[in-house]
């Protein structure tokens, strides 16, 4: 796993098939997550990840091709045993139905294992389109900080509302339609 200091590390969807993560300080690398098997009904794997302190942040993903459906799910990791921590991460984002895809991209991550991601989905309930959010995790739970429509959130000429998402100590921050925005974590 290639990743700045709590910043995401993106990468294409063709992308590695195994995520290892490696502690500075002790310089030991550790097997987080293997994606071995794929079929012409289902793929997984993941589309980012960020590092801090003991922990990895992994943007999941499923998708069910034969019969409809997506999900994306945040995995934290703690990089001392190499183990997923269920109590840290757990946004998510899910959908059925052929027409229904869902996406992760921007995450990121503190030492306290805090952790917020970039959602995007092609239908949301609250909306008569697609809809995009930021998530976050903290010692509260899971929380929706901010949501916006989305009219076209997988064509290759839209572009996010929610961007530039940054997670400093307890500070979150990111710009709605670019305007800075910013909120606390507990």
């Amino acid at each position: 796993m290639v990743s700045r200091r709590g910043v995401t590390a993106p990468f294409s969807l063709d992308g590695p098939q195994a995520f290892m993560g490696c502690m500075t300080a002790t310089g030991r690398s550790r097997l987080l997550a293997r994606y071995t098997f794929e079929s012409e009904d289902w793929e997984q794997g993941a589309t980012a990840a960020a590092t801090a302190g003991p922990y990895a942040a992994l943007a999941t993903f499923s998708t069910l091709l034969h019969y409809g459906g997506s999900g994306d799910k945040l995995a934290v990791y703690d990089l001392r045993t190499g183990m997923l921590v269920k109590r840290l991460g757990g946004e998510q984002v899910t959908c059925d139905g052929y027409s229904c895809l869902t996406y992760m991209d921007e995450l990121a991550i503190n030492a306290a294992g805090d952790t917020a991601v970039h959602t995007d989905q092609t239908l949301c309930p609250q909306f008569a389109s697609g809809c995009e959010q930021i998530q976050a995790d903290d010692s509260t739970g899971v929380h929706i900080i901010d949501q916006a429509a989305s009219t076209s959130p997988f064509q290759a000429d839209s572009s996010p509302t929610l961007t530039n998402l940054a997670l400093i100590k307890n500070t979150l921050t990111w710009q709605h339609a670019g305007t800075s925005q910013t909120t606390t974590l507990h």
